[in-house]
């Protein structure tokens, strides 16, 4: 496996979009990931209220000040459709099989996608931006926060790892970091994206229902049901 370590340079604020090898002109689909399990909050992320709308609209609009095209990705019999955006569920066969079946139904759509998941409020577009720009033309591209910790629910994938997802999904392994295994992944390190503290607030996700007592919910109604 040839994994590419991108030096630590000047953060440039550079939009990201010339990264995409079959049109270098194209810049990638957003994808926000959702329909996850959630067990640990108690019910769906995608669906809690974060400064008055659901929290998948939030980060969506996040990932919309980097991208021109954003869809939510994943999950089965949600009804995601109904919160306004274009939503891609898992593929049949592929139900409930996680983040990568979620990727593979953005990669049947797009040559390349910046898959972001649901639970990240804190995340800045200048922060995406930085990583879209580190990763260029990799086929696969994922941040490093700390030696041992890749954020694969943060990253670039080209259709190129399309086989990899559907042999890990065969396999039963399901791990976003198997696509690591494509000759020419790129690790962007936590340092090219930002100042070490603005980017562990960025990256630090949403599982218990205490993290939402942070005053920017502004006390709204704990979720929406996208199905009413």
């Amino acid at each position: 496996m040839e994994t590419t370590h991108v030096q630590s340079r000047a953060h440039s604020t550079r939009p990201a979009g010339n990264v995409s090898k079959e049109n270098p002109a194209a810049p990638p689909l957003g994808a926000v990931l959702v329909g996850g399990m959630s067990r640990r909050m108690g019910e769906d992320k995608a669906l809690l209220v974060w400064e008055g709308r659901p929290l998948a609209l939030h980060v969506a609009a996040i990932v919309a000040r980097v991208v021109p095209r954003v869809v939510l990705v994943g999950g089965a019999g949600r009804g995601y459709e109904r919160l306004g955006r274009p939503w891609l569920p898992d593929p049949p066969g592929l139900a409930g099989a996680g983040p990568l079946a979620g990727l593979v139904a953005a990669l049947r759509v797009a040559p390349r996608v910046l898959l972001v998941a649901c639970d990240l409020p804190y995340l800045e577009p200048v922060h995406l931006a930085r990583f879209v720009f580190a990763a260029g033309a990799a086929p696969v591209a994922m941040p490093v926060l700390a030696p041992a910790r890749r954020e694969p629910l943060v990253g670039l994938y080209g259709r190129a790892v399309l086989p990899l997802a559907l042999r890990s999904l065969a396999a039963g392994s399901r791990r976003m970091t198997d696509l690591l295994a494509e000759g020419g992944a790129r690790l962007v390190p936590a340092a090219a994206l930002g100042p070490a503290s603005a980017v562990e607030r960025a990256f630090t996700n949403l599982n218990l229902p205490s993290d939402l007592e942070d005053p920017r919910r502004r006390g709204e109604a704990g979720h929406l049901d996208p199905r009413k």
